[in-house]
């Protein structure tokens, strides 16, 4: 059996872990919305210039 001071230190330590994790969780999810959001912008960009001719020259 662990001590009490060691078994408190486990599971102070478990439980940064676990909230590192869901930090790193909710991180990723806002990079792969920033990336969609990108690639949304980009698209409507590529359309408005494929809908202008004179745009599309340039492009």
């Amino acid at each position: 059996m662990q001590p009490p001071a060691a078994a408190a230190a486990l599971l102070k330590a478990q439980n940064q872990r676990e909230i590192f994790t869901q930090h790193e969780i909710k991180l990723e999810l806002l990079w792969s919305a920033f990336s969609m959001a990108k690639l949304q912008v980009r698209q409507k960009i590529a359309n408005e210039i494929a809908g202008h001719e004179g745009l599309a020259l340039v492009a």
